[in-house]
C-alpha cells in the first residue's frame, strides 16, 4: 500500500475532526470517528498495463528504475489514480493504469516508450502500443554488462593477451574468438584479429599502454537478438532492423582508456591498395539456418548489410558502414575492418564509446521491405480453459517471442499482438518466417509464413492433453479479528493483477479473460481464474498492486480436486491489517 496515499487520506480525516471537536461535544466526535471508514483510493480503471522486467539470461525478475515517454505518456496513471512518474520496481513486477477517458483501440493506440535501468545491466527502452481496453501486458528484457554471464544465443569472454609496448604497439599477432557455434548455445561465432605493430588509440588518438583487456560477445541472428538492448536493433526513424549478427566488443588498458581507433604498423592512412585488413579485423559467422538460407538464395549468395554501431554509455546507434553477407550454404560471414589502411568503419560516427560497442549487421537495404507485422492469424484451441502460449517469429535476422492467454474459443489476432512487436520490421522478400506456438508441456506447432506484414494464416495450438484446467483461488486475508486498516471494493480491484509461472519458466499474467470473479471484503481479497496448468509441476505466483507485489513461490501441485489455493501476504501486498 502507498503510505503516501494512506496518510493523505488521514491527514484529511484528522483535519475534519479536529474541526469538528471544536464545534461539537466530545462524545459525539467519539461516535463520528467510530463510524468513520477511510475508503482507499483504487479507481475502477478500464485499461490495465501489466509490465515485468527480467533477466535475459535466465528470465528472473530484475528491479529497475523506469521512466516513461510516447504520445500516451500523460494519460498513463498509477494504481491509485495519479498521474504516473517514474517508478523503483525492486521486485521487477508492476501494474499502472490509463485514464478512462481515454479509450485505446486499433485506430486510436495508446503508444508508451518504457525505459529500463538497472545496476549490471545495459539499460533498454520498448514501445508499446494499447490497443483495447482491458489488460496490456508488456516484458522488458535486460542484458547483463558482464560478458560472461549465461545468456542463450550469445557467447561471451574476457581475454588479456594483447600487450603493448611504451608507444602502443601491439608486440605479437593475436587472434581471438569466442566458442564455435552451437545449437545448445550459440549458432554465431565472432574472430578479432589484430596484426602486431597495430596501435589501438582513443577517440582523443592517446595510444593504450601495457596489458590490453579484450571484451567480446557474439549475439546469433535467433535467440541472441532478445538479448540486445533494444537501441542495438532499432534504426532512427524506429524500424527494427533485420540483424544478421551482432558482438560487443570492448579494448581498454590498465588505466580505463577505451579503444575505437587502430593504427597499422606502417602508420599510412591513405593507401587502399591492399585487400588485406592490416588494422583490426572483425568477423561475424552463422549458422543460423534461416539466414544460411536467405543469404543462398539471393544473387551470388550475398546479401548487402549496413553496420550499425550502439554505444551503451550514451545510448547512440548510428550507421558506421557496410559490408557484404557472404554463404557456401554451410554457413555465413561478414567481416569489418577498423582502421588500417583500409578501413570500412567511419569511426568519426560513434558515439561515446567509453562502455563498449555493440556492432550491428542489419540488413536493411534495397531488397528489404518495412512494415509492421499485421498478418492476421486465426488461432483454434482444442482445451476446455484458458492457456498460455509462447508465440515465437523467426525468419533471416529477425527472432521474437510474445506470451499470450487464448481462450477456448480461439482468436484472430495479427502476428505484433502475438509476440509484442509494436516498431516496423525489415523482412526480406522471397525468404520464409516461421510461426510457432509453444505450451508449458514443451508441445509446439507451427505455420511457415511468406509475408509477415501482410496476408492471413491459420494455426491451432498443441496438444493440451498434457495440460488439466483447474481453478486457481488467489487470496491474502488480515489474521483472525483483524480487518484492513482501509475499505476496499470490488470495484477498485481493477489494477490489482496475478502473474504466475511453472517454477524456472517464463512469467505470464493472468488475464481478465481467465479470471471468473474478483471480490472484496473488510478483511480478505479474493481472485479466482480458470487455467490449463501442468499436473505434478511448481508453480510460483505474484499478486501486483502498482510496484507492491505479494509472492507465493514453488506452490506445490495442483490437487487432485483440481483446485488451486494461493494464500498471499497482505502486508507484502501493501495492506496493513488492525
Amino acid at each position: 500500500m502507498n503510505i503516501f496515499h494512506k496518510n493523505q487520506l488521514l491527514i484529511l480525516f484528522f483535519g475534519f475532526f479536529v474541526i469538528l471537536m471544536s464545534a461539537c461535544d466530545f462524545g459525539a466526535a467519539e461516535d463520528a470517528f467510530d463510524d468513520f471508514d477511510i475508503i482507499i483510493g483504487l479507481d475502477p480503471i478500464n485499461t490495465v498495463v501489466n509490465g515485468i522486467i527480467v533477466d535475459a539470461s535466465d528470465g528472473d525478475l530484475v528491479s529497475a528504475h523506469l521512466s516513461f515517454s510516447g504520445p500516451g505518456a500523460a494519460s498513463l496513471i498509477d494504481a491509485y489514480s495519479d498521474p504516473l512518474e517514474d517508478q523503483e520496481v525492486d521486485e521487477g513486477i508492476l501494474t499502472f493504469g490509463i485514464r478512462n477517458s481515454v479509450v485505446p483501440s486499433s485506430l486510436s493506440p495508446v503508444g508508451i516508450t518504457v525505459s529500463a535501468t538497472a545496476d549490471g545491466y545495459f539499460s533498454t527502452s520498448k514501445t508499446i502500443l494499447v490497443t483495447e481496453l482491458g489488460d496490456a501486458f508488456f516484458e522488458l528484457k535486460m542484458a547483463r554488462d558482464n560478458v560472461t554471464s549465461n545468456i542463450p544465443g550469445t557467447s561471451g569472454q574476457t581475454n588479456t593477451q594483447i600487450t603493448t609496448g611504451a608507444g602502443g604497439a601491439v608486440q605479437q599477432a593475436v587472434t581471438i574468438q569466442t566458442q564455435a557455434p552451437s545449437p545448445s548455445q550459440t549458432q554465431a561465432q565472432v574472430t578479432v584479429t589484430v596484426p602486431a605493430g597495430t596501435v589501438p588509440l582513443t577517440a582523443s588518438g592517446a595510444p593504450l599502454v601495457g596489458q590490453i583487456t579484450t571484451q567480446l560477445r557474439v549475439y546469433d541472428s535467433s535467440a541472441g537478438l532478445s538479448a540486445l538492448p533494444v537501441g542495438a536493433r532499432t534504426n532512427p526513424d524506429g524500424t527494427n532492423q533485420s540483424v544478421a549478427g551482432a558482438t560487443f566488443f570492448k579494448m581498454s588498458d590498465g588505466a580505463g582508456n577505451v579503444a575505437v581507433d587502430y593504427q597499422s604498423a606502417s602508420g599510412k592512412r591513405a593507401s587502399k591498395s591492399s585487400l588485406v585488413c592490416d588494422g583490426l579485423s572483425l568477423t561475424i559467422i552463422s549458422t543460423e539456418s534461416a539466414l544460411v538460407n536467405a543469404v543462398t538464395a539471393a544473387a551470388n549468395s550475398t546479401l548487402e548489410a549496413s553496420v550499425w554501431a550502439y554505444t551503451p554509455a550514451d545510448g547512440a546507434n548510428n550507421k558506421v558502414g557496410s559490408v557484404s553477407v557472404t554463404g557456401d550454404g554451410f554457413q555465413v560471414s561478414a567481416e569489418i575492418c577498423i582502421g588500417g589502411t583500409r578501413p570500412t568503419v567511419d569511426i568519426s560516427q560513434l558515439g561515446n564509446a567509453s562502455g563498449g560497442i555493440i556492432y550491428t549487421f542489419a540488413l536493411d537495404g534495397a531488397t528489404a521491405t518495412s512494415g509492421t507485422l499485421d498478418h492476421s492469424v486465426t488461432i483454434s484451441s482444442t482445451s476446455s480453459a484458458p492457456v498460455a502460449v509462447d508465440f515465437t517469429l523467426a525468419g533471416a535476422g529477425y527472432s521474437k517471442t510474445g506470451t499470450r492467454t487464448i481462450t477456448p474459443s480461439g482468436a484472430v489476432l495479427i502476428i505484433a499482438i502475438l509476440i509484442g512487436e509494436t516498431a516496423p520490421v525489415a523482412i526480406l522478400p522471397g525468404t520464409s518466417y516461421v510461426l510457432t506456438a509453444e505450451v508449458a508441456t514443451g508441445e509446439t506447432s507451427a505455420v511457415s509464413i511468406s509475408d509477415p506484414q501482410s496476408g492471413s494464416s491459420s494455426l491451432t495450438i498443441p496438444s493440451t492433453s498434457g495440460l488439466t484446467a483447474y481453478t486457481v483461488n488467489a487470496s491474502m486475508a488480515c489474521p483472525v479479528g483483524q480487518e484492513f486498516d482501509v475499505k476496499i471494493t470490488s470495484e477498485s480491484l481493477d489494477a490489482v493483477s496475478v502473474f504466475y509461472r511453472q517454477a524456472g519458466g517464463s512469467w505470464t499474467l493472468l488475464p481478465r479473460s481467465a479470471i471468473t470473479s474478483k471480490t472484496a471484503g473488510d478483511s480478505s481479497i479474493d481472485i479466482v481464474g480458470t487455467l490449463s496448468l501442468v499436473s505434478g509441476a511448481l508453480y510460483d505466483f505474484r499478486g501486483v498492486l502498482g510496484s507492491d507485489t505479494a509472492i507465493v513461490n514453488a506452490q506445490q501441485a495442483p490437487p487432485s480436486s483440481m483446485i488451486m489455493n494461493i494464500i498471499m501476504s497482505a502486508s507484502e501486498f501493501g495492506f496493513d491489517c488492525s
